[in-house]
């Protein structure tokens, strides 16, 4: 049975149950949880220093992180703010493409037709993609 790495015991967040033995912890997952956490540990670690830093950083504020974690899971991701790196845009102004019409061979260039919609779900051109063959 293999063990799991720090972003499944993470994943998982049973360190975060009031009964938790930290000590079931391998170094390499006692890392990953702080780490996540933002916690410093010091240089050089032994597995005991680490134990301690968790009963002291996050046993007492598991409530904190237990909230957090369910803000996080029930948030929405968004492109608000997102800007193109070319153009500074933001890219939820960009026109979107939905379905490609047509596909055509000419010359030895392929060209494919689409129909774009606006954000606001209107039709705004026929963009052309060309491709030598």
């Amino acid at each position: 049975m293999s063990r799991l790495t720090a972003a499944q015991v993470i994943g998982l967040g049973e360190y975060l149950n009031p009964d938790f033995n930290p000590a079931s912890l391998t170094v390499s997952q006692l890392l990953g949880v702080l780490g996540f956490h933002n916690i410093i540990f010091p240089t050089p670690y032994t597995k005991g220093k680490l134990i301690q830093l968790f009963n002291d950083e996050i046993k007492p504020n598991t409530t904190k992180f237990k909230r957090e974690r369910v803000k996080r899971e029930q948030s929405i991701a968004s492109d608000d703010g997102i800007t193109d790196g070319i153009t500074g845009k933001p890219i939820s102004e960009k026109v979107r493409c939905f379905a490609r019409d047509y596909l055509f061979a000419s010359d030895e260039r392929i060209f494919l037709l689409f129909r774009s919609l606006s954000k606001e779900g209107h039709l705004v051109g026929f963009p052309v993609i060309q491709q030598r063959i």
